[in-house]
């Protein structure tokens, strides 16, 4: 079993587009890995599954993709955030245990499923960690802005 990296963009916008999920979805999917995509009351939501985590220029080219496609449907992009799932340590080391009790057990679903449910109990849930914010045409990277605080105080 690869490793997968999850990430969840929310996205506001006016309005907002319900009943275009679907197409969304397709129309993301051609570039990235997007699962799915969601309206709730104020926000759009759009979930994607990759194999290794995404680069810098791959996030900021999703931004620039959802605006576009947005604006393509008449819709205002106001401001997005792109999140990165991110598991404690108990959970990846449970993981890559689990992992290896399904290569090399007879017994792999019972003692894969009880790990993951004593991993789960101890370990928490996941994080949610932003990686990028971007707002009407503009994109702001965490870690650039982190760079620049650092470097405003050092002065």
């Amino acid at each position: 079993m690869a490793e997968q990296t999850k990430y969840i963009v929310h996205v506001q916008c006016q309005p907002m587009p319900q009943g275009c999920e679907n197409q969304l979805t397709a129309e993301l999917a051609q570039a990235f890995p997007v699962e799915r995509c969601w309206t709730e009351r104020d926000c759009l939501t759009i979930e994607l599954v990759s194999g290794h985590r995404l680069a810098y220029g791959a996030l900021k080219d999703l931004a620039d993709a959802i605006q576009l496609s947005l604006s393509g449907r008449g819709l205002e992009l106001r401001s997005g955030v792109i999140h990165r799932m991110v598991l404690g340590p108990v959970a990846v080391v449970t993981r890559s245990v689990i992992t290896a009790l399904e290569r090399r057990s007879v017994a792999r679903p019972f003692l894969a499923g009880l790990l993951g449910r004593m991993a789960a109990r101890i370990a928490g849930p996941a994080r949610w960690v932003p990686e990028m914010y971007f707002h009407w045409g503009i994109t702001l990277d965490l870690a650039l802005a982190g760079r620049v605080k650092q470097t405003s105080a050092a002065s």
